[in-house]
């Protein structure tokens, strides 16, 4: 076959575009092992420990991406990475193929926003990236095939704060404890050490880390999956590879607040400067040596400054230390004032870069301060100050920032005060007081078991045209134990806010009361009610979802959080249920997918109805979740999963298809059905006559029954109903047949359908007959 040069040229185009993709998703971006390390010693190398072995995958090839355009490794700086990813089929970017075990990477530039080319230096397998060994092994691996003047290190995962930072899901979701992160770090000192995760901007995080770099970076928020801004922070670095460490912080933090900016996101992101933290430990001593003095006379006001300090994350445990302080300083006690300005003064010599989009910039380091009596926080006990209590480990007490300074006696006596400083409710006493728009209070209550049939009710009540909010937990709940309880009301009005609750043992019961909106009073009352519950308790959380089936109809009662689950295979057509009484309580209707996470669909009408119609995508489990909106605790509801899929008669034929006088005949049907099939019936008519019906027996793939028309009969009319054991039913359209002697007489037909294809070749062999005329 031969091509003209245009044909050429465009199949030679076809060939390379098409290949170009299947390039950059399967070429360097393989299993196969690249060697690629270079012993030139340049002015940095920039590690990233990239635990992508979890939910965020997705973000961590895009932030990949993002290296190599910004320009990745160059004559000057080495920017190479470990790379775990996840078995689990999470959202994959189209220019990545698809796998799941730790790798090492050079991180090459490319001038491609959509691709990732990197050469892998080597796979690992799997490895543990919540194991310290992981990290000291990249670390080692890095620097010394990758040496340079300074170096950065940048943890990348989900953080938590004291809880460290980098879970594996293929392990277990072991993640990296902060003694563990600075086990992994012993030996090493970097210029640049920086945590791109959430709320890892913990002072004690910091002091934690403090001797193994110069610059620590990190965010007191939560951060957006995207996370830093890698392509202006690390092209400004290769623009500039003399760039210090203090200037590489500053970069990041700009660039970070300046890319969510643009999209409204509230972010923080924070630099600082270690060398600074010399002799830190006495000013914190003087500092909580002071608080400890002040605490007999003054422990109500300092509580006051805890409570106005910023802490919109964690209100309860954590908030900004440098806030704290600086409102420390406005109490009228000299020595007290003088320690806290000291502190601060340091304080302010630490913080190197503080950029948000925030009203006005943060401090942005948490520190561990609770505001409420806790006995303990997860593992951060605070009812002792012993490393062990009751066998167990205090991690609190695994921070250097607790082991060096005399804050943990501080927490000890201020848990003390707090028993007294909180608000105690009780059957026989309610509370009342005042409440500013968008403040909070809490307040706690001490409570035995109400006995059987009984439970807790706590009735928030508040002025007309103010919006309260009531929430209600205890520390159980944190360990996951049975008589942990974390639940809310949130109506949407001044309507009394109620919350019903079981106890299992004597329990210390927490309360948050916050002003949605308005300012004006309220009281908190708790009463012992009559319980009655329903038999699929205790179903509160959707790991303890009870099973129900289709098609079953379920009476209900709405005490907590109800959650439920269903068996459903691919391709129905469903829908859910929910009835209650609408004038006394309002509840909404979610489906999640197996996950337990991901909602599917929801309904929250105003009704006395919730209705879901969905299609099913796949075979598996579906969990359904009754949530409570407003209302009264303890109405009934009814639940129902009604599948709308009768059985479907797929073929439905009959043999010979022109049967002749006396011939018996077959018929036949398909029938698919997600139920059991309980009845097949034929139902036969001959000549317009009486309605004759036969069982069809089921041959192993189809159902058939042999009929014999009676003699004479020229017309048959039939048709096919169906019943599956769930009562469905279906009855086929009705066909018909002629029975009739066959001709035999060869009649030839012209076929008048070619007539136009006829018309059109003799037109064609009309032109090629005058074409030759003309030669």
């Amino acid at each position: 076959m031969r091509f003209s040069n245009k044909i050429k040229g465009t199949l030679i185009l076809l060939v390379i575009v098409t290949a170009i993709p299947y390039m950059f998703v399967n070429g360097k971006n393989s299993n196969d092992t690249v060697l690629s390390t270079d012993a030139n010693i340049k002015d940095w190398t920039v590690l990233v420990y990239m635990c992508g072995d979890n939910n965020l995958e997705y973000f961590a090839l895009e932030d990949l991406n993002e290296m190599e355009a910004a320009g990745g490794t160059t004559a000057d700086v080495n920017i190479v990475a470990i790379v775990d990813r996840c078995t689990t089929s999470y959202e994959t970017p189209e220019y990545s193929n698809d796998w799941s075990e730790s790798r090492y990477y050079t991180i090459v530039g490319d001038s491609y926003v959509t691709t990732f080319t990197s050469p892998m230096n080597v796979s690992l397998g799997e490895q543990n990236m919540g194991d310290p060994q992981t990290l000291d092994d990249f670390i080692n691996w890095g620097l010394t095939n990758y040496p340079s003047d300074k170096t950065a290190l940048i943890l990348w995962d989900h953080g938590g704060g004291l809880d460290g930072v980098c879970w594996d899901e293929d392990n277990g979701y072991d993640n990296l404890l902060v003694d563990e992160i600075s086990t992994a770090l012993e030996g090493y000192h970097f210029d640049f050490l920086g945590v791109d995760a959430c709320v890892m901007g913990q002072f004690e995080v910091l002091y934690e880390l403090k001797d193994y770099c110069d610059f620590y970076v990190a965010s007191m928020l939560n951060e957006p999956g995207y996370g830093w801004d890698y392509f202006n922070t690390f092209s400004a670095l290769l623009a500039n590879p003399s760039m210090t460490a203090a200037e590489l912080a500053q970069n990041a933090c700009e660039d970070y607040v300046a890319f969510y900016t643009d999209y409204s996101v509230d972010v923080t992101l924070s630099a600082y400067n270690i060398s600074a933290m010399t002799g830190l430990e006495t000013y914190i001593d003087n500092f909580a040596s002071e608080l400890i003095d002040a605490l007999d006379t003054n422990a109500a006001d300092i509580f006051d400054l805890r409570m106005i300090s910023n802490s919109q994350l964690f209100p309860d445990v954590m908030c900004d230390i440098k806030d704290f302080v600086e409102n420390v300083i406005t109490l009228p006690i000299p020595s007290l004032s003088a320690a806290a300005s000291a502190l601060d003064s340091r304080l302010d010599d630490i913080l190197s870069v503080s950029e948000s989009n925030l009203g006005e910039d943060p401090y942005g380091m948490w520190f561990f301060l609770p505001a409420i009596p806790y006995n303990y926080y997860n593992d951060f006990y605070i009812f002792s100050n012993q490393s062990v209590v009751d066998s167990y480990i205090n991690y609190y007490y695994d921070f250097d920032f607790v082991t060096n300074t005399i804050w943990d006696n501080f927490l000890f006596q201020w848990k003390l005060e707090l028993e007294t400083l909180l608000p105690q409710v009780s059957t026989s006493s309610s509370v009342s007081d005042t409440l500013n728009s968008g403040a909070l209070t809490y307040l706690y209550a001490d409570l035995p078991d109400p006995g059987a049939g009984n439970a807790y009710q706590a009735t928030l009540t508040m002025d007309a045209y103010v919006d309260f909010d009531l929430y209600l937990w205890t520390e159980e709940h944190y360990w996951g134990l049975p008589n942990g309880i974390d639940v809310y009301s949130e109506n949407g009005d001044d309507d009394p806010e109620i919350i019903l609750f079981l106890l299992d043992d004597v329990t210390r019961v927490f309360f948050l009361i916050y002003s949605y909106y308005g300012t004006g009073s309220y009281t908190l009352d708790i009463e012992i009610v009559e319980y009655n519950d329903d038999a699929y308790e205790e179903n509160d959380y959707i790991t303890e979802a009870a099973q129900i089936e289709v098609n079953t109809l379920y009476h209900l009662i709405y005490n907590d959080a109800d959650f439920f689950y269903v068996e459903l295979t691919s391709d129905l057509n469903i829908e859910i249920t929910l009835t209650f009484d609408g004038e006394a309580v309002d509840l909404d209707l979610y489906l999640y997918e197996a996950d337990q996470s991901t909602v599917l669909i929801y309904s929250n009408d105003i009704l006395s109805v919730e209705t879901i119609d969905y299609v099913t995508s796949y075979t598996g489990l579906y969990y359904i979740e009754i949530y409570y909106y407003e209302g009264y605790i303890g109405e009934p509801y009814d639940l129902e999963v009604t599948v709308n899929e009768d059985p479907v008669i797929t073929t439905l034929y009959h043999s010979p298809y022109s049967p002749e006088p006396g011939d018996n005949i077959t018929i036949t049907c398909t029938v698919s059905s997600l139920y059991s099939i309980v009845e097949v019936t034929l139902s036969v008519s001959y000549d317009g006559g009486a309605q004759q019906y036969f069982t069809m027996v089921y041959t192993g793939s189809a159902y058939s029954v042999e009929i014999a028309p009676p003699t004479g009969t020229e017309e048959v009319v039939y048709s096919v109903y169906v019943e599956d054991s769930m009562g469905n039913s279906v009855v086929s359209n009705t066909k018909n047949f002629s029975i009739k002697e066959q001709s035999n007489t060869f009649t030839l037909t012209f076929p008048w359908i070619l007539l136009p294809f006829v018309l059109i070749g003799l037109v064609g062999v009309s032109r090629i007959v005058l074409s030759k005329k003309r030669y």
